[in-house]
């Protein structure tokens, strides 16, 4: 009987693909019940997805554990978010990304920064003009092209950027002193997967790849 019903699963689900593909839509691992929705096979489809994942549900371990990975993503990008509320406001977000931009790279052309951080160019420029009354940057002539200009780092640009640092270490050390001493020993013990974690983000941060646009905070 197991069998059987296997058998026909396997056909109704052969037969659903079979359709979606006669439609254009390309299929790639659970995407395809989304797919097939705008097929207009959503009723018939969503009958067959519930009927196959009772006969092949996923096994308990695996779903676990992305239940477990989705959990732990979410709580740190909680934690992100909370940091950033308790940050200084006196530089736009915006301004404080492009300052840690030119703080990794050095010296970048306007429309370079632009790109980066996915503004448009008049925006960085009104953006780079606040910074530079704020003493945090400054304009210079490209020794490689006169006609050029860099936006650079100064060094009270750069004390800014430790005094950032410093603030959101103090906040997440004040929330690490609250927690459970036996929470606290968890997390001193996860410590090498976060400082791994956090490279990564912080390579994924230097590749530099242009953002999309958006309108600029000044």
């Amino acid at each position: 009987m197991a069998r059987l019903l296997r058998k026909q699963s396997f056909e109704r689900q052969t037969r659903v693909l079979e359709l979606v593909e006669l439609k254009g839509r390309p299929l790639s691992g659970t995407t395809w019940l989304q797919n097939s929705f705008h097929c207009g096979l959503h009723q018939r489809v969503f009958e067959i997805y519930i009927d196959s994942t009772m006969l092949f549900p996923m096994p308990d371990e695996a779903r676990q554990a992305t239940i477990t990975m989705r959990e732990v993503s979410q709580c740190l990008f909680s934690l992100v978010i909370s940091i950033a509320h308790g940050m200084p406001r006196d530089v736009s977000r915006t301004g404080v990304a492009t300052l840690n931009t030119l703080a990794r790279s050095g010296p970048l052309r306007i429309t370079r920064l632009a790109d980066l951080e996915g503004v448009a160019q008049p925006s960085m420029t009104l953006l780079i003009d606040k910074l530079e009354r704020l003493g945090l940057v400054e304009r210079r002539r490209d020794s490689s092209d006169r006609r050029a200009i860099l936006i650079s780092l100064t060094p009270p640009g750069l004390s800014y950027l430790h005094e950032r640092e410093k603030i959101g270490v103090e906040r997440l050390a004040q929330l690490i002193g609250d927690l459970q001493e036996e929470h606290a020993r968890m997390l001193a013990s996860a410590l090498p997967a976060i400082a791994s974690l956090s490279q990564s983000a912080s390579e994924v941060s230097g590749k530099q790849n242009p953002q999309p646009r958006r309108a600029a905070v000044h």
